[in-house]
C-alpha cells in the first residue's frame, strides 16, 4: 500500500510559516524542556535519581552544556528551587571531569557565597560528599578579619 499522499499531507499539516518570535519560542522551548539534556548526564557525575529533583538534573545538565560550550553559566532560579544542591552537584560534576580528562590534580573547589547560605552550602557539600572550602563573601569584605 502506497502511503506517499497520506505522507504528504501530514507534512503539510506539520510544516507551516511562523513568526519569528514563534520560532524564537520553539526554539527556547526545546532548549529548556528537550530531551538533549540528557545526553549531558553521564551516571559517575550525578548520584541516583532520588536525591535530586528532575529540573535540579536538567538544570545540571544544560549548566554542563553552556560550560562546555562557554566557560562560564549564571543559575537564577527561584527562591526554594533547590540552586544550592544544584549547585553542590553541579560543582561535583565540573571538578569530575575536569579530574577524568586530565586538567586538574585533586584538590577542592572554592565557593565565596551570601553569609546567610554559607551554612546551607557546607551541609549540602557534606550530605554529598563533594569536598569544597567555603568562605562567607561577608569575611572578605572585612579589613581587619583573620580569616
Amino acid at each position: 500500500m502506497d502511503y506517499s499522499e497520506q505522507l504528504a499531507a501530514l507534512l503539510d499539516q506539520l510544516l507551516r510559516i511562523v513568526t519569528w518570535p514563534e520560532a524564537l519560542a520553539r526554539a527556547c522551548a526545546e532548549l529548556l524542556e528537550g530531551d538533549w539534556a540528557s545526553a549531558y548526564l553521564r551516571g559517575e557525575y550525578l548520584p541516583d535519581e532520588g536525591s535530586l529533583w528532575p529540573s535540579q538534573r536538567q538544570g545540571i545538565a544544560q549548566a554542563l552544556y553552556i560550560l562546555t560550550r562557554r566557560g562560564s553559566v549564571l543559575v537564577a532560579d527561584a527562591t526554594g528551587s533547590g540552586k544550592t544542591r544544584m549547585g553542590v552537584h553541579l560543582i561535583g560534576a565540573v571538578a569530575d571531569h575536569n579530574l577524568r580528562s586530565g586538567r586538574l590534580r585533586r584538590g577542592k573547589a572554592l565557593m565565596v557565597c551570601p553569609p546567610v547560605v554559607a551554612l546551607a552550602w557546607q551541609n549540602e557539600s557534606t550530605l554529598a560528599g563533594i569536598h569544597m572550602d567555603i568562605h562567607s563573601h561577608g569575611v572578605l569584605s572585612r579589613a581587619r578579619g583573620r580569616k
